[in-house]
């Protein structure tokens, strides 16, 4: 799977990882990476019709910094929004997008919904880590009731979004949960 990856990072930080000790986004590449070399190899898609869109955070960083293939790192909370306007040009396109949970539910919340209603042949994989890891561990729209970050030292006082039951009523067709503990639950749901 070594040729579904650049061999050098956009500014030279490809290796080591980029990512902070213990995060679980190397391995969401992994079993993309996975579930994509499966598709190539048994459904005989090229990889030239493959493309990724990220938004903004640490799950952007994997269309820049790592993969071998098409993609736009867009603005923060529109890369379902681009990945759309892909789809809609290039309809043949194998269209996936990485965001967070703070790019998809807060800033994205409304593309996120949108794309949800289309049901475009889109994979949407959201990292969600319940709060904003890059700048700090701010209280995001998926954080639990009751959890303390930098913004709620008391304990967030708002109610969680469910990213599967927002999709799930927004009109998607498929939506699946699993934590990256599940490798190959992971790689069958991507």
């Amino acid at each position: 799977m070594l040729q579904y990856l650049r061999e050098t990072g956009t500014y030279g930080d490809r290796f080591p990882t980029i990512f902070c000790p213990g995060c679980g986004i190397g391995q969401v590449l992994n079993y993309t990476l996975n579930a994509v070399d499966h598709i190539i190899k048994k459904d005989g898609v090229s990889p030239d019709r493959f493309f990724f869109a990220s938004g903004v955070g640490c799950s952007a960083r994997l269309t820049s910094h790592y993969l071998n293939f098409d993609s736009i790192w867009s603005l923060h909370g529109r890369a379902p929004a681009v990945a759309t306007g892909a789809l809609l040009a290039r309809p043949e396109l194998k269209s996936i997008v990485f965001t967070g949970d703070g790019d998809a539910a807060a800033i994205g919340g409304n593309h996120f919904i949108q794309v949800c209603r289309r049901n475009l042949d889109m994979t949407l994989v959201c990292m969600n880590n319940g709060l904003y890891g890059m700048t700090g561990g701010q209280a995001a729209p998926t954080t639990l009731r009751g959890t303390l970050s930098t913004t709620s030292p008391y304990g967030n006082v708002e109610n969680a979004f469910d990213l599967c039951e927002l999709a799930i009523t927004s009109g998607a067709s498929y939506v699946a949960r699993w934590t990256t503990a599940h490798p190959q639950q992971c790689i069958q749901a991507i």
